[in-house]
């Protein structure tokens, strides 16, 4: 087998470490532009989520630049999960493993048809509403 020289060597070792060090050190900075809308009681209304989840990665207000639908609910789903021990036996949501954004949309699609809910609602409240309704534990 032949050696590979030094200093090829050398090289090699330097571009993997700037590579892998540029790729960490961007993940370790917010981006300035990014992330300085308030998390006010109200900020998230349904109809601005179902709209945000009707178009990816765009909203025909632009309310909340960086919204993304998915993000919001797998946020939901992710901060019930650990607060759940928190909330009273009879108000506990038993949720599968692996429920999707996709599974938490119909879910809002089978208890409102046409997407007809009271637009001053928070999107988080009509979520976690129609996941109580489908995943209630019974007692579990």
């Amino acid at each position: 087998m032949k050696k590979i020289p030094d200093r090829l060597l050398s090289t090699i070792v330097v571009i993997l470490t700037l590579t892998v060090l540029s790729s960490i050190s961007r993940a370790q900075h917010v981006n300035p532009k990014c992330c300085d809308y308030p998390a006010r009681p109200d900020a998230v209304k349904i109809q601005f989520f179902l709209e945000a989840c009707a178009v990816p990665g765009e909203s025909e207000r632009g309310m909340m630049p960086y919204f993304d639908c998915q993000s919001y609910v797998l946020g939901i789903i992710d901060g019930y999960r650990l607060l759940k021990s928190s909330s009273p036996k009879d108000r506990q949501i038993c949720l599968p493993e692996s429920i999707t954004t996709r599974e938490v949309l119909e879910l809002i699609w089978k208890s409102y048809p046409n997407w007809e809910i009271a637009e001053h609602r928070q999107a988080a409240e009509v979520i976690l509403e129609v996941i109580r309704k489908e995943f209630q534990c019974d007692g579990k």
